[in-house]
């Protein structure tokens, strides 16, 4: 059987909404060669229903959170309006003119290229769902083509927590041969002013709060951050989270050019962090801490529809405490209406989840081997018994 194309079966499956006339100004960006743009209206949500509406009859409705994810659509029951067109900014949004509000957490996402860049708006509506008092900093290559494509997601995001909620701007450190896509997150600084910084993977649907008391508790230790030390090696984990003053030191800020500017930032990004957290004289971690939480479900490249890492389970799988979560995530069912990106992911991954991932197929394979075969008895053709025989 060759290799399924998920994506262009559900782009073709699932009707795309109107979208709105180009955007003539913006107002999402911090880059300081913009001027200042309006974004396009998007509709106002008028209700948040946390879940789905379920079929009343049908004999063949799966009540499991994955399947109804995997059959999301873009009808709504909810009634929208526009808005009056927010009056033109005097300002760009750019380093000087961010808010002096600190917010309690600062989620800093970091992504290149299309097929990761797609999940930003996503994620930034979970955590920002999911933690109150709290705003996404999304740094992309280039947050013009970014916004084209994901501008009436992230309005509606701002919407719902307020205008400085989400910022968008391009990377401050250059691309250096040899450092990885992955690496980058650790060579920028926050600019969006807030207590802790939330660095994770941006494919991770943040259904809790990130200030979990096991992760405050490990930074009462020695380090103003929350992390692991992968077993039996010397590497850090990419999801941390810190106290954001006490972290991004001028020692910090020093020991990344440095790093940077010695070769020390090429190879695994893990690695890199361990390093840069050492240089700058923060201790690691102790080897027995296991602690790690991901506070919410795991969605990834290498593991799903088309993935380049085919047979990693690493953990995804059809269970409700995973797929619920999401779906009772207020607003979702709203949210996903307006953001196609987001409703073709999750449908691609449910159902990948539930057919062909190897945990869905180990599960299938289990059920048919425990199922008693029925087997018919064949009465065998006399004519054939003689050549049976010979």
């Amino acid at each position: 059987m060759g290799a399924l194309q998920w994506a262009p079966f559900f782009l073709a499956q699932v009707p795309s909404l109107p979208q709105p006339p180009p955007s003539v100004q913006r107002s999402f960006s911090l880059s300081p060669n913009k001027l200042p743009r309006k974004p396009s209206p998007p509709p106002v949500l008028l209700a948040t229903n946390s879940y789905p509406p379920s079929p009343t009859s049908s004999s063949s409705f799966d009540p499991r959170c994955v399947s109804r994810v995997a059959n999301l659509t873009s009808s709504t029951t909810f009634q929208t309006q526009q808005p009056p067109a927010p009056a033109p900014q005097p300002s760009g949004f750019r380093v000087k003119a961010i808010p002096a509000k600190v917010f309690s957490v600062n989620f800093f996402a970091c992504a290149e290229g299309a097929k990761y860049e797609r999940f930003l708006p996503m994620y930034a509506f979970f955590a920002l769902q999911s933690n109150r008092n709290s705003a996404a900093e999304l740094v992309v290559p280039n947050s013009t083509l970014f916004l084209n494509l994901h501008e009436r997601a992230l309005t509606v995001v701002k919407q719902l927590h307020g205008r400085r909620s989400v910022w968008v701007r391009e990377y401050r450190v250059p691309r250096h041969r040899g450092v990885l896509i992955n690496t980058r997150r650790f060579l920028e600084v926050p600019e969006i002013a807030a207590e802790y910084v939330y660095l994770g993977d941006i494919d991770i649907l943040i259904t809790e709060s990130v200030l979990s008391a096991g992760r405050l508790q490990q930074m009462r230790h020695s380090a103003p951050y929350s992390n692991i030390l992968r077993k039996g090696t010397s590497r850090l984990t990419g999801v941390i989270l810190v106290r954001a003053r006490e972290f991004y030191t001028r020692e910090l800020k020093l020991a990344q050019v440095a790093l940077l500017a010695g070769g020390d930032a090429k190879g695994n990004d893990e690695e890199f962090l361990a390093r840069l957290v050492t240089a700058a004289s923060f201790a690691l971690p102790p080897a027995n801490e296991t602690y790690r939480p991901l506070h919410g479900l795991h969605l990834s490249n290498s593991r799903g529809p088309n993935s380049i890492g085919k047979g990693k389970a690493m953990g995804i799988n059809d269970a409700d405490s995973q797929w619920c979560p999401v779906l009772g995530t207020p607003g979702f069912q709203e949210y996903i209406s307006i953001d196609d990106h987001a409703r073709t992911t999750l449908q691609s991954f449910a159902t990948y989840t539930i057919y062909l991932h190897p945990s869905a197929q180990e599960q299938e394979w289990a059920i048919r081997s425990k199922s008693p075969q029925k087997t018919s008895k064949v009465e065998p053709d006399p004519t054939e018994l003689g050549t049976m025989r010979s």
